[in-house]
């Protein structure tokens, strides 16, 4: 939503690769010129659970939990440092991870899929 020529709200996709990094340091910018809320945003892709234990299951979920913390905790001290206000936001996927296994299971990646 657009506020007065600026936006209120500025969503940043994050994975710790390079390129998000660098969208990190743009939103960064971009919320802190225009004074709007930046929201940080990750997924977190659960294991496929067909061939999984419980506790192998709970020991990835907080596994990635705890680095996407310490991703966010990059994230947010670039944020304040120039006074941009900002909110983090992890969400859990299965089916990513499940749809990636399907298609490793076809010898494929989501680069090549036709999208099934």
């Amino acid at each position: 939503m657009v506020r007065g020529g600026s936006f209120q709200r500025i969503l940043v996709a994050v994975d710790g690769s390079k390129e998000s990094m660098a969208a990190v340091d743009k939103a960064i910018q971009m919320a802190a010129r225009n004074e709007s809320e930046l929201i940080a945003l990750t997924v977190l892709q659960l294991p496929v659970v067909h061939h999984y234990t419980p506790a192998v299951i709970s020991a990835a979920i907080e596994k990635g939990v705890t680095e996407a913390e310490e991703g966010f905790g990059d994230v947010k001290r670039m944020a304040e440092e120039s006074g941009a206000k900002i909110k983090t936001l992890m969400v859990e996927s299965w089916l990513s991870s499940l749809r990636d296994s399907k298609l490793r299971e076809k010898g494929r990646s989501r680069l090549d899929s036709d999208g099934d």
